[in-house]
């Protein structure tokens, strides 16, 4: 091979800095890196070899940051991660042993395919369907699959996983019905309130479920509605009861199946909020509700802290909680 010119060093040193900056914001940046290489005239294994090197760094700074941040739970993601290193380290392995003729034959049609794949695959939010799989058997399917193209090919991995439900934790007042509705019209996902899935396991109102059940019985109607909820929806928002949080079995099953935000607000926001919506039912016949209030948070304030992410909605106009909310929802999806 001839050495590259100085023009194609300083071009394939651009395409290769716009590329990490892509690979650090959304993945896919082998894209650009691995058909310049290829035209550059280097053989397919060493092309590949600074596709993903390039492609690693992106990843793990992006990573890093995403985790500092709390946009990503790697507790969550665990079982993911490790079929992905496993599948990832037979990509690499495999990809070593092939003859250089066959591998510069098969180099192009991977990257063809993946191309293809960018354009004309469905956005995950152009519609849903019903769950078919627990995270657990997905990652195992999946997860080496998924690897085994990283380690071997690479552009574009994250692209195949997908963030799938996201519940909104926190009080009345929060801003669950009016965030999850709008971000779920962002998103062209179907929009859940948990409590009116209760009431229909239930067949009746929840005041009357309350007061002819009782809490226990509540609790089991809960849970149904929300397993319920998880069968019928791979993709949804779900608006959830203000003290689902203090039921440990409802809560890890929503923290295991859902990206969970805490919309957090002051107990003064709280308040007002609810007294503007012309509802003081869950304060009703309570002299003190903003003391009330105060109590709430102070008891669920650990629980709520276990989501995965939170956006403080106080003194935000709607919009801008949303847009918050909207960009933590895209920064886990990649």
């Amino acid at each position: 091979m001839e050495p590259l010119s100085l023009h194609l060093l300083l071009l394939l040193t651009f395409i290769g800095l716009l590329a990490g900056f892509i690979d650090a914001i959304a993945g896919g940046g082998g894209l650009l890196t691995l058909p310049a290489l290829l035209a550059a005239g280097l053989p397919p294994a060493q092309a590949l070899a600074p596709n993903k090197l390039q492609g690693s760094f992106g990843s793990l700074s992006a990573s890093i940051n995403f985790i500092r941040q709390g946009y990503v739970s790697p507790r969550r993601l665990w079982a993911a991660i490790l079929c992905s290193l496993v599948g990832a380290g037979g990509g690499a392995f495999a990809v070593q042993r092939i003859a250089p003729g066959a591998l510069r034959q098969i180099v192009p049609v991977l990257l063809g395919m993946a191309t293809l794949y960018f354009i004309f695959s469905p956005r995950v939010a152009d519609g849903h369907g019903e769950r078919r799989m627990g995270d657990g058997v997905f990652a195992l399917l999946f997860g080496p699959g998924i690897g085994f193209y990283a380690g071997f090919f690479g552009p574009g991995p994250g692209s195949f996983f997908a963030i799938a439900c996201i519940a909104l934790l926190g009080l009345r007042g929060a801003g669950k019905s009016s965030l999850g509705a709008r971000l779920a019209e962002t998103l062209g996902a179907p929009f859940v309130e948990l409590d009116r899935e209760v009431e229909r396991e239930a067949g009746s109102n929840l005041g009357e479920v309350f007061s002819i059940y009782g809490q226990d019985a509540y609790r089991r109607f809960e849970r149904r509605a929300l397993e319920r909820v998880l069968r019928q929806h791979d993709r949804a928002v779900i608006a959830t009861g203000g003290s689902l949080v203090t039921d440990q079995d409802n809560y890890e099953l929503l923290r295991e199946r859902c990206y969970c935000v805490w919309l957090k607000a002051s107990p003064e926001e709280h308040m007002s909020r609810v007294i503007s919506q012309g509802d003081m039912r869950p304060f009703k016949g309570r002299s003190a509700a903003l003391d009330e209030i105060r109590r709430l948070l102070a008891d669920r304030d650990r629980l709520y802290a276990r989501a995965d992410a939170v956006v403080d909605t106080s003194g935000k106009a709607v919009r801008q909680s949303l847009a918050q909310l909207r960009n933590l929802v895209s920064k886990e999806e990649k």
